[in-house]
This record gives structure tokens, C-alpha cells and sequence, in this order.
């Protein structure tokens, strides 16, 4: 719908997510956004990183333009937690993801808006997950969710025993000191 009655498109609209894709239990993404009618009309947008267009139990942001706020929505996806102001400190975190403050950062100029976030996300939430963003300007205009990335999340490290090996690896003889060595990520008493 053309607001400003000049025969264009006045719809905000997510353009891109770098990186689109990558295997990492932490990273900084970039996200840019656009508004035809500049950044400033911008009003909230949104990022969901999970394996299906769900915020339960997901990965779900949503940035308020006008207060500079990032929102982390709940576990359970129906709530906000405490926002974190951008261009700052602390972080918000949910079972899914975390983002830091230290790195992350909101910058608009002209009609774009790029949103940087230092995010991190637990062994628990390992999987392929796609990356979903979505912008909505000061009258309520919305782009819709876009699918514009993808991402795995590595899951923990193998916990069970293992055997490191034998030394000497090989030889002959009727005598021999052989050495056996097994590991367990959980120690040794774990065995």
C-alpha cells in the first residue's frame, strides 16, 4: 500500500542476514533492515532463529527502534524478558540464545537500519536452525516473516569413554610393559 501517495511501495523490509549461514556456538551477526521513508520510521523488528516459524521455545529478538531496546521473548514465547539497552552493556538470554551487549550495536542512516548482535547459543539448542527476520515501520506496515538464513548449532561434546591407545602402538617379544590409555570428557572416575 503506497502511504506516502507516491505510486511506490512504502512497506519496511528485512534485506539481509550476514553470515546466511555457518556452524558456531557463538557469532556476530549483522542484520540490515530498510524503510523507504528512512530508518527513523522504523519501529520494531523482529529475528526468530529456530527450525520452524515458532517463538516457543526459540530464539526470538525483538528490537525496538524508537527506545533503543532489545527484547528477548520468554522460553515459553509468549512473554518479553528485560530489554537491554543497545550501544551498551549486560545481555539478555533465554534457554535458547544469549546476546551480549559488548559487540552488539544498532546504527541507522539514510533508509537503512543495521542491527549487530554478539550471540551465543548452549550445546542444548544444537541443531539446524533457520534464521527468520521481519521489520514493522510507525504505521504498522509489516514486511512479514522472511526466511533469509541458516544456522547450526553445534551440540555438546561426546561424554563417554574412549580409548586413547596403546603404547608401544606395536612390537615383538615374549616380555613387553604395555601401556593402555582411555579418556572420558567427565574424568577419570567417570570410567
Amino acid at each position: 500500500v503506497d502511504q506516502a501517495g507516491t505510486g511506490g511501495n512504502q512497506t519496511p523490509a528485512p534485506v539481509s542476514v550476514t553470515p546466511g549461514s555457518g556452524n558456531s556456538a557463538s557469532q556476530t551477526f549483522t542484520f540490515i533492515f530498510t524503510d523507504p521513508t528512512g530508518f527513523a520510521d522504523l519501529d520494531v523488528l523482529n529475528i526468530l532463529i529456530n527450525s520452524a516459524l515458532n517463538g516457543n521455545q526459540s530464539c526470538y529478538l525483538a528490537y525496538s527502534r524508537p527506545a533503543n531496546v532489545l527484547y528477548l521473548v520468554n522460553n515459553a514465547g509468549n512473554a518479553l524478558l528485560p530489554g537491554m539497552v543497545m550501544n551498551g552493556s549486560g545481555s539478555v538470554n533465554n534457554s535458547q540464545c544469549s546476546v551480549n551487549g559488548v559487540g552488539s550495536s544498532a546504527v541507522g542512516a539514510a533508509n537503512t537500519l543495521t542491527l549487530t548482535l554478539n550471540m551465543s547459543f548452549p550445546p542444548a539448542y544444537a541443531g539446524n536452525k533457520i534464521v527468520y527476520i521481519a521489520a514493522r515501520d510507525s504505521l504498522a506496515n509489516n514486511s512479514g516473516w522472511q526466511a533469509l538464513g541458516t544456522w547450526r548449532v553445534p551440540g555438546a561434546s561426546p561424554t563417554s569413554p574412549a580409548v586413547g591407545g596403546m603404547t608401544p602402538a606395536s612390537g615383538t617379544g615374549m616380555a613387553q610393559t604395555l601401556t593402555f590409555t582411555f579418556t572420558d570428557t567427565s574424568g577419570f572416575a567417570d570410567l
